[in-house]
């Protein structure tokens, strides 16, 4: 029996023989890939070709049994806080209390631990009431006892009842103030049936509500976990009489309370814990705000999946939960990347600035991919390897155009954003817009791996890269990609030229090939020269036709994915034309799906847009399509197609995806 290019993952053994390829002359280095083996008969020896891109000797070779990642049982730093309580409604009534708010660590956590976290809600308000509780957040795991914040308490309306919490509801100015739970938050105050006739301000997790009798809610506490010193968990503050001054809510996300019928209430600030402001002669008091858990830990002492994943400037991790959700610690290295340090999603407005900084990224991007959401225009591409305003637009085969004068694209990559002028594709009045952001590696360097010399952006730790090189016409050229491992999905434009955006996706094989700017099936043509990816390069093919990915004197640029554990997946599923869900480890932020067969649109959903329910396609200039219908939503481990949504679930059509962790 004969196996070809057979891939073995872990050991295998033999009995009997064990034949390799052998000869007096050595293959090719451009046919040969890391790992092979090769029998030279005129020197008698067994020889592996390695990552160098040379034939060595086997007993040159040190092996060595790989270990898993490195784990040191971290202590890790938690913050919860409760979801705040509802304000009272009718005349001065009281503010919510906080959430119950805690800060400690858990200590010598073992990899491989899981830990499930609840966020609480904040309370609610409902007609002329107390202020409904708030709902409690917590940690759980097997391995620990689990540690619960109680939810804060409502404020009391007139005559009502104010609630006892992590920290109390204020009373309504003719009732007292609830009691607070010792250690996580303090008591409600007591309303005043005299003067501005003010309700009790909602208690907060440093002090009490309405401590000097006017109002205001208990301020919270302020803690340096995400690396930045936030307060969280106020108090929200007690309506008052209409004329007189607003009462003033704790800081921490505190809700201010109504002036009579003059100016309503406001709700607690969502993942704060903080209380709702308490209502006044005619409207109602507002919601309590929701909680939040937050954990970190040192860099070099594990690495974890789960919530918004940031790095702190002093070597921690940061996961940040906002809703509920798991969290996972694996070894050093298991889980590298910081998903929301390396992608993230921006909205805004248009208002015919040629100098708009859109901000609010929490880095500085090298990929920016800009759609107009309300109705059609092209998509505006951007990175920071070809410059700015240099546009590429993934619904047409198009070159590269360069913005300029009043029209400007895209004119710088910002530390917290960017800035784009007035343009259709960017910044015009009237318009909305979306903007998906990738971290690469900064400033490209030269890369020598492969038969074509590239420029590079490489973020490893969250398999992308943006390539840049110049074709030669040679048939079968390899190009360095810069990345760990071999990419799972490659995107290809001719700068120069029109020519489709070539697209190699692992899923349908390396002998195939689909286009971004077109919504037919995937073809054969050999662009990738029926090579996948190695761990160091792709390969390109020559044709004079095609043009595509290497010809001679063109300019490409390259967009390269590979899965990451806990942050990012390329794969593919078959659809049913039922009800079908897709398990890929987390929650999407971003998802984008294309199917192997014609006229099927490449669909791009993201939770900035309706939670994956307002779609638009990579490959047309079309606004975003949203019929009301369901059709893709996003789970707490993958994301549903709907039975009646043929772009992305027709029955035995095989579809590509790539995913990113929220």
């Amino acid at each position: 029996m004969i196996f070809q290019g057979v891939d073995v993952s872990g050991s295998f053994d033999i009995t009997g023989s064990f034949v390799t390829a052998k000869g007096a002359a050595f293959p090719t280095a451009s046919s040969s890939v890391q790992g092979d083996m090769f029998f030279h008969t005129t020197l008698d020896t067994m020889y592996v070709f390695t990552t160098s891109g040379s034939w060595t000797p086997i007993g040159d070779i040190t092996s060595s049994t790989p270990s898993s990642p490195a784990a040191t049982n971290p202590n890790i730093e938690y913050l919860v806080a409760a979801g705040g309580g509802g304000g009272g409604s009718n005349s001065n009534s009281g503010g919510g209390g906080a959430g119950g708010y805690l800060s400690s660590s858990i200590d010598n956590v073992t990899s491989g631990s899981t830990f499930t976290i609840t966020v609480g809600a904040g309370g609610s308000v409902s007609g002329n009431t107390n202020g409904g509780n708030g709902n409690v957040s917590s940690i759980a795991g097997s391995t620990i006892t689990t540690i619960s914040t109680v939810a804060g308490g409502g404020g009391s309306k007139q005559g009502g009842t104010a609630g006892a919490g992590g920290s109390g509801g204020g009373g309504a100015y003719d009732t007292s103030g609830a009691a607070g739970t010792a250690g996580q938050g303090f008591a409600g105050g007591n309303g005043v049936s005299s003067g501005d006739y003010p309700g009790g301000g909602g208690g907060g997790a440093s002090e009490a509500g309405n401590t000097d009798g006017n109002g205001a809610g208990g301020d919270g506490k302020a803690s340096k976990i995400t690396g930045t010193s936030v307060t969280r968990a106020g108090g929200g503050s007690g309506g008052v009489s209409t004329g007189a001054s607003a009462t003033s809510p704790g800081d921490g996300g505190g809700g201010v309370g109504a002036r009579g019928n003059t100016a309503v209430a406001e709700a607690g600030d969502a993942n704060t814990g903080g209380g709702g402001g308490g209502g006044g002669a005619d409207n109602y008091g507002k919601a309590g705000g929701s909680g939040v858990v937050i954990l970190s830990y040192p860099t070099g002492s594990g690495t974890g999946t789960g919530g918004t994943k940031t790095s702190r400037s002093d070597g921690h991790f940061v996961h940040t939960f906002k809703e509920s959700g798991t969290f996972a610690l694996g070894g050093v290295g298991e889980f590298p990347a910081a998903n929301a340090e390396s992608f993230n999603i921006l909205t805004w407005s248009g208002d015919n600035s040629n100098d708009r900084d859109i901000t609010g990224l929490g880095f500085k991007p090298d990929w920016v991919w800009i759609k107009r959401r309300n109705s059609s225009e092209p998509h505006a591409i951007y990175d920071s390897v070809r410059g700015v305003n240099k546009q590429l637009s993934s619904d047409s085969n198009i070159e590269q155009a360069t913005n300029a004068g009043s029209y400007l694209g895209m004119s710088s990559f910002d530390t917290d954003g960017f800035n784009v002028g007035n343009n259709g594709g960017t910044n015009r009045s009237g318009n909305t817009y979306v903007g998906w952001c990738w971290k690469a590696g900064g400033t490209a360097a030269s890369n020598t791996n492969g038969d074509i010399t590239s420029t590079v952006s490489a973020n490893q730790a969250a398999g992308f890269s943006i390539v840049k090189y110049t074709g030669n016409s040679s048939y079968g050229q390899t190009v360095g990609h810069g990345l760990s491992s071999a990419p799972e999905l490659v995107i290809i434009k001719n700068m120069d030229n029109a020519r489709n955006w070539r697209t190699y996706a692992e899923p349908l094989g390396a002998a195939k090939y689909i286009n971004l700017d077109e919504d037919g099936a995937s073809g054969t043509y050999g662009s990738f020269n029926s090579t996948a990816p190695t761990s160091t390069v792709f390969s390109t093919t020559n044709s004079d036709a095609d043009r595509a990915t290497n010809y001679n004197g063109d300019n490409y640029i390259a967009y390269c994915f590979h899965s990451v554990s806990g942050y990012q997946k390329i794969g593919s599923y078959t659809g049913t034309n039922s009800s079908n869900t897709i398990n890929v480890g987390f929650k999407p932020k971003f998802l984008l799906i294309k199917g192997n067969t014609s006229s099927t649109n490449w669909v791009m959903v993201d939770n900035q847009r309706d939670n994956a329910d307002e779609w638009l396609y990579a490959n047309a200039a079309d606004g975003t399509y949203d019929d009301s219908n369901t059709y893709t939503a996003f789970t707490a481990n993958g994301f549903t197609v709907d039975n009646s949504a043929s772009y992305v679930n027709s029955s035995g059509v095989t579809y590509i995806y790539l995913a990113i962790s929220e």
